[in-house]
């Protein structure tokens, strides 16, 4: 679907284009017809958002321009044609730094009109001139929140950081506020620094996504967290957490005077104690009855159930690919046709970027040690994957999930099918959030249930899962990787005996699924 104000490049850039109104034009000079700015994306999920916000700012500065009678069109020309699609402050430069900041001001004041009777005024005000508290060193000199800091600052990094790395600089950001309360930001010490820095290793994980939690003090978080032995914030999380507020003091010092003194040196990596968040994983393995309540679903056994929105081949396939080759979401989600392909005489998974058939694979592999191939499982085979396969390369396909697509906020082709997993599957699975179960633990009872089989050597298994093998002896260096004939051999060890798997097929899948969309009419 097309993306209204919006067209791409030969590249695949998307670019927004806003056409100035006829009847304005010529008091506009300079403009031209229309204003052009790439949005700097391939994404249509994020080029759809970015433009829109554009277009709305550059709605409302032609509105005010119209209401002012058509008055300083220089200052709404200079306006219209430095506007940043990505959120920043309008820039204005102008030789003399006074005349800039009364620019500034005048602009203020008129928004500041605008929005004297609308809730949060004060909190956009401040978002809204991160140019002014910047440049102007009076403003920097008053007292300033810490909610009124982090603005002007996320408000600066917008046009460099989207996605996810913005995301977790406000995460971060956000505990930092919440810690700081109502402490005017030049009051920081660094006693308030270490204080958090220490604070944070010991506060409960998912913090936002809990009601209870977010109206915490942090006293009260660090004491239920003791008490309730709640699963604290992983190593990575409190690193991010800590790395946020260390970019924040260093621009605050060095691009403004909100600070005078670097005290970004007081939350470096090596000072965070996480040795309590290393001892043990956040996931759990599911238990056997877990396990049983899925192949006994809808998905494997009886009826589709009619209230079922839709229904797609990942999700038969997906959970069986997990429980019999221990594979990340993400890496059985992105799965193309060509990697699943006969080696040697063994049918495997290859888990790499390399694309043989030149379909412009994109994938995303997580460390060096998960470029692997795992051996097809026999259990799979018997499923009907080779068969699954034929029909989607007699379509035409060139993936082995075509309906799941990376066009989303994370930019992954799992990022459906967790949401699913964790929305849907959960409660027919029959576990709570929080308990440590999601779809990662389907590779904890992989490596479980092969690690209590005798014959499969450890090397093995972290080969098949994609862990770095060996301790970098002398010895390693001279090995390779293990063959495909190995690894069927070791794989096929792997057995869920308590698994009642009659009758699970692609075909039964195929003529339940037949019959749910005679009775939906889907």
């Amino acid at each position: 679907m097309r993306i209204p104000h919006t067209y791409r490049d030969s590249h695949g850039t998307y670019y927004v284009r806003y056409v100035i109104p006829a009847k304005i034009r010529p008091l506009l000079p300079g403009i031209g017809r229309d204003v052009r700015k790439s949005l700097k994306t391939k994404e249509a999920h994020r080029a759809r958002l970015t433009s829109r916000r554009f277009v709305a700012l550059l709605d409302r500065l032609i509105g005010e321009f119209e209401l002012s009678e058509y008055r300083d069109a220089a200052f709404y020309v200079h306006l219209i044609t430095t506007a940043d699609p990505f959120g920043n402050e309008v820039r204005i430069e102008r030789d003399d730094p006074a005349e800039e900041i009364s620019m500034y001001k005048e602009l203020h004041h008129m928004w500041a009109s605008e929005w004297a009777d609308t809730p949060h005024a004060s909190a956009k005000l401040a978002s809204l001139n991160a140019d002014l508290l910047r440049r102007d060193r009076a403003e920097q000199a008053k007292v300033h929140t810490t909610a009124e800091v982090i603005d002007a600052f996320i408000r600066d990094k917008r046009a460099a950081l989207r996605g996810q790395p913005m995301k977790e600089l406000r995460s971060g950001l956000e505990l930092f506020n919440h810690f700081m309360g109502d402490t005017p930001f030049n009051a920081l010490t660094k006693a308030k620094l270490r204080e958090f820095r220490d604070a944070v290793p010991r506060l409960p994980a998912r913090i936002a996504h809990n009601v209870k939690l977010k109206t915490m003090s942090f006293p009260e978080l660090l004491t239920v967290t003791e008490q309730n032995g709640l699963k604290r914030m992983s190593a990575r999380t409190v690193d991010t957490k800590i790395s946020a507020v260390r970019q924040l003091l260093k621009w605050a010092v060095e691009t403004t005077d909100f600070i005078r003194e670097d005290l970004s040196g007081v939350l470096k990596r090596k000072y965070v104690n996480d040795t309590d968040n290393q001892a043990t994983s956040p996931y759990k393995a599911f238990e056997r009855q877990h396990l049983k309540n899925l192949i006994s679903s809808y998905l494997y056994r009886g009826e589709i159930p009619t209230r079922m929105r839709t229904m797609s081949p990942y999700r038969f396939w997906i959970p069986l690919i997990a429980l019999y080759t221990g594979a990340r979401l993400e890496e059985i989600c992105q799965l193309y046709l060509q990697d699943v392909v006969e080696m040697d005489g063994v049918l495997m998974f290859r888990i790499t970027p390399d694309d043989d058939e030149g379909v412009g694979k994109k994938v995303k592999i997580k460390t060096l040690s998960s470029h692997r191939s795992v051996p097809v499982h026999s259990r799979l085979i018997e499923f009907g994957l080779p068969e699954y396969v034929r029909e989607l390369r007699a379509e035409g396909q060139v993936r082995l999930f075509p309906d799941l697509g990376n066009d989303n906020a994370k930019g992954k082709f799992g990022f459906d099918a967790g949401k699913w997993f964790g929305d849907t599957m959960r409660k027919t699975i029959d576990y709570e959030k929080g308990q440590g179960y999601c779809f990662h633990s389907f590779r904890k009872n992989f490596i479980q249930q092969l690690q209590n089989v005798t014959d499969v050597p450890r090397e093995v298994r972290k080969a098949l899962v994609g862990h770095s093998v060996g301790d970098g002896d002398v010895h390693e260096v001279y090995e390779g990787e293990y063959s495909p004939a190995v690894l069927k051999a070791n794989i096929e060890h792997l057995k869920y005996d308590f698994l009642d798997i009659t009758g699970v097929s692609w075909a039964d899948y195929k003529a339940r699924l037949s019959a749910w969309k005679g009775l939906t009419g889907r």
